[in-house]
């Protein structure tokens, strides 16, 4: 990547301290450069000789790595077992991340579950949790827990909550990192979709249906490939799904430019190996409602080119990839319900949608033969960054919900559970079909007729 002056000299002092460059620290270089410069700071202090004590040094690198777990977790676990074996305290390690880590919360999450770890594998083995899975060895050390939590909200009780809400969720879910994979347990397992270790590629992936679709892929085990405009605004989700212990990558992609749909789908295949699933996410709004007869032709090219284009290019590349690995795929699309019902002043929205669904339906013809499954999703009212315009007004929120029989405007989480089920093993008949997400919304036609 091309540095600036600033972040070359902050490299130069990091390999000046430390001695190496990985990519990982070409990553942090771009996101936090402070953050590296101190990691360079406390790195050239000899032991024993700089403010902390050697002990709290290396705890100070338990801070450090796990707020950059899911770039260099092999660090992580390393420096926690030292510190653990030079006698640190548990309460030690939630204290420096505290204190010390330009991520509390982040160090908390990455680094809770491998701390249950390291306290698990201390137990003896004639303890009665041996044996246990790791979330249960965690629980065990609850009273552990407990008395780090009530140490810690002594100089913090806001922060102290915060973790104990963790804390908590961990444990009533008994979830844990293990070899970089999410784990749950039986209860909670998703599992049972078939999804796990498969290549999901999602586009609009940094967007509110396209994010929690990524992170619900990622929940059921597959490897996600974050597709969206550029690499950076997909940071938020791509860390969400890392430090869960979820494997991800991102990939900036036009969908609307063959050349570059071209390219992402050469990274895919590199990283990641090739696509299994492909949700057909991307996709813009219509902006300010216009009439039939005064749209532009050049609003109109743009919508169709990156909702309709985009989905075709996409399937086209991606599909290719399910054809050739010879394993089949399916395919999810996310259309509308303008696909089916005309909205009014949304001329280019509505047919772009339209032709969303009837590519469904030619791709479910063509590429059945491969093992290859196509669906679409139509999503009625959803409340999603790209529409939240709509809903900043009281009055026109109230009356949207009232308009929908479930009562409620849908949620982003409301799509991708529908999406999971259609990319998943349970819906293995199903294809060429188009599941309306509405809240009974297409259902009140009649309800609006006058009659006797």
């Amino acid at each position: 990547m091309e540095q600036s002056v600033e972040q070359k000299r902050i490299k130069q002092k990091f390999i000046a301290a430390r001695g190496y460059w990985r990519p990982w620290t070409d990553t942090i270089l771009k996101l936090h450069p402070d953050f590296l410069e101190r990691y360079a700071d406390y790195a050239g202090q000899p032991a024993g000789k700089g403010p902390l004590s050697p002990r709290m040094v290396e705890l100070v690198y338990v801070a450090l790595d796990a707020s950059s777990a899911h770039m260099y977790g092999p660090g992580l676990s390393t420096h926690l077992k030292g510190a653990l074996s030079a006698g640190a305290t548990p309460f030690d390690v939630l204290d420096v991340l505290h204190l010390v880590s330009m991520q509390g919360l982040e160090a908390v999450y990455a680094s809770t579950a491998i701390l249950g770890q390291e306290l698990g594998a201390q137990m003896p083995e004639d303890n009665p949790s041996a044996g246990m899975p790791i979330g249960e060895k965690f629980k065990a050390a609850h009273p552990v827990a407990a008395s780090l939590i009530a140490g810690l909200a002594q100089f913090d009780a806001e922060y102290a909550q915060v973790v104990t809400d963790f804390v908590q969720s961990l444990l009533t879910k008994s979830s844990n990192r293990s070899k970089g994979k999410l784990m749950s347990n039986s209860e909670n397992s998703l599992s049972w979709l078939g999804l796990s270790g498969r290549i999901c590629v999602v586009t609009g992936g940094a967007g509110g249906i396209g994010s929690e679709t990524a992170k619900h892929m990622a929940a059921a085990g597959a490897k996600v490939a974050i597709l969206d405009r550029t690499r950076e605004i997909c940071h938020d989700v791509l860390n969400d799904i890392l430090l869960a212990g979820g494997t991800a990558i991102a990939v900036g992609c036009d969908v609307s430019d063959a050349a570059s749909v071209a390219l992402a789908a050469e990274t895919v295949l590199r990283e990641l190996g090739p696509a299994e699933v492909l949700i057909n996410n991307a996709g813009i709004g219509g902006g300010g409602r216009v009439a039939l007869l005064d749209a532009t032709l050049d609003e109109w090219q743009r919508l169709l080119s990156i909702n309709l284009t985009g989905a075709f290019l996409c399937a086209q590349a991606f599909g290719a990839q399910m054809i050739d690995a010879g394993k089949g795929g399916t395919m999810v699309h996310v259309a509308s319900i303008g696909a089916d019902i005309a909205i009014p002043k949304g001329i280019a929205y509505s047919v772009s949608k339209a032709g969303v669904l009837m590519l469904s339906k030619q791709l479910c013809l063509e590429l059945a033969q491969y093992g290859i499954r196509s669906n679409c999703v139509s999503p009625g009212l959803v409340r999603t960054p790209m529409s939240e315009a709509y809903y900043q007004d009281e009055g026109r929120l109230r009356a949207r919900n009232e308009a929908v029989p479930s009562g409620r405007i849908a949620t982003s989480n409301d799509i991708a559970e529908a999406i999971l089920f259609l990319a998943s093993d349970r819906s293995s008949y199903v294809n060429g079909e188009e599941l309306l997400i509405d809240g009974g919304l297409s259902q009140v036609v009649m309800a609006n007729i006058p009659r006797v």
